[in-house]
Formats: C-alpha cells, structure tokens, sequence
C-alpha cells in the first residue's frame, strides 16, 4: 500500500531542494518580476493588508494569521491546545474530476487527515483552525 504522507514529503522536499538551487530561484525571480510588470506593488499591498475587499461577498474582511488569534485568545483567558491546517492538499490538486472519483477521495480524505496537524503540512493548508480552552479560574 502507497505511504501517501510519505511520497508527499518525499516530493516537498524536492521541490524545497527545486527552490533553493539557483536556477529554481531565478524560475521565481522571473516570474515575479512578470507578475509586477502587470500588477506593480498590488500583491504586496494586498498581503501587509489588514482589511481586504471580497468582491464575491461584496464586503470588506479581516484578514487574521494564527498569531494575531492566539493573542486574542490569550487576552480572553484561553489557551490553545491545537492547531491545524484544513485542506492541506485538496486545493494543490487542479483535476477536479479526480476529486469526484470515490476511491481517489477517500484516500485523499486519509492523507488530509494525516497531515492536518503534522508540521510543516498543516502550513501548506488553505485554512487553518484553531481549538482553544477556558483556562481555569479565568
């Protein structure tokens, strides 16, 4: 049976290897440099910011990292006692159809579960949840 956690791995380390060579970092170089010939600063603006504008919803959201919330948290009397990521690799898979296979889904499904709170997976994740208790006497 295929260790799909492990061939994962496997394949994010050659692409952190990919990275870290010269030539993968001048891929990113070039293609950042594409990217700004059409967008200019835009990117940059739009990740430091802290309010963005869903055009979907057509209201403005707040954007949050997990920092932001384990001081809220913290400040509520709370402490975090986990934290995971929530669709680690259903996104990075492009062929929806795939996704509609029942047998591809359920093993998909495991391997989502078995990364949801293994590191540096549950970084990768679209989303990220966290799982907070009321600290006693708080």
């Amino acid at each position: 049976m295929t260790d799909w956690a492990q061939v994962f791995g496997d394949r994010l380390s050659a692409f952190k290897e990919l990275q870290d060579a010269p030539w993968g970092r001048l891929r990113y170089s070039v293609g950042l440099a594409n990217l700004q010939r059409h967008l200019g600063g835009q990117p940059l603006r739009i990740l430091d910011a802290k309010t963005i504008f869903a055009y979907t919803f057509g209201v403005p959201v707040q954007a949050y990292v997990a920092e932001d919330l384990y001081q809220s948290l913290e400040q509520a009397g709370c402490s975090v006692i986990g934290r995971y990521g929530v669709r680690c690799l259903n996104d990075y898979i492009f062929d929806n159809s795939l996704k509609a296979d029942p047998a591809f889904f359920a093993r998909l499904e495991r391997l989502e579960l078995a990364l949801t709170d293994r590191y540096p997976y549950y970084l990768l994740a679209r989303f990220f949840q966290l799982i907070a208790r009321k600290k006693a006497g708080v």
